[in-house]
């Protein structure tokens, strides 16, 4: 106990203390705590749609971060949930149409980002509203 109260008031001492504690620190978050993954799949559409144009340039965005993204061409909004909801089908996201997806059906679902404004365009001929 001398020994303690002795070096309590040493400034080497506290100092190696204080990057004892830290490396301590920084090893017990190093093997709890999983680094994030260097490899994710994400759905996108049709490969002459805008949704997979767009992910072949985040692949290209991402992969300056060292991120291997890998685009998954699908059938549309409906594939893409179906793909999402089914987690033996490694794919992690995807890219839906805003208001498709019912909230009741896919409650483990998280929204992370609106992408793109996607107006709806109604059409009439023009004898209709005549009558």
């Amino acid at each position: 106990m001398n020994f303690i109260q002795r070096q309590m008031y040493n400034p080497v001492a506290l100092v190696g203390a204080f990057f004892a504690l830290l490396i301590l620190l920084i090893g017990v978050l190093w093997i709890l705590i999983p680094p994030p993954p260097k490899t994710i799949e994400m759905a996108t559409g049709f490969p002459s749609g805008l949704y997979y144009q767009f992910g072949e340039r985040l692949k290209v965005e991402v992969a300056k971060e060292s991120v291997n993204l890998k685009i998954k061409s699908t059938g549309g909004t409906i594939d893409n949930l179906a793909l999402l909801s089914d987690p033996k089908s490694g794919v992690d996201f995807a890219m839906v149409q805003g208001r498709v997806a019912n909230l009741t059906q896919y409650p483990q679902l998280i929204s992370i980002a609106g992408m793109f404004y996607e107006p709806i365009w109604v059409w009439y001929r023009e004898g209709v509203f005549k009558r």
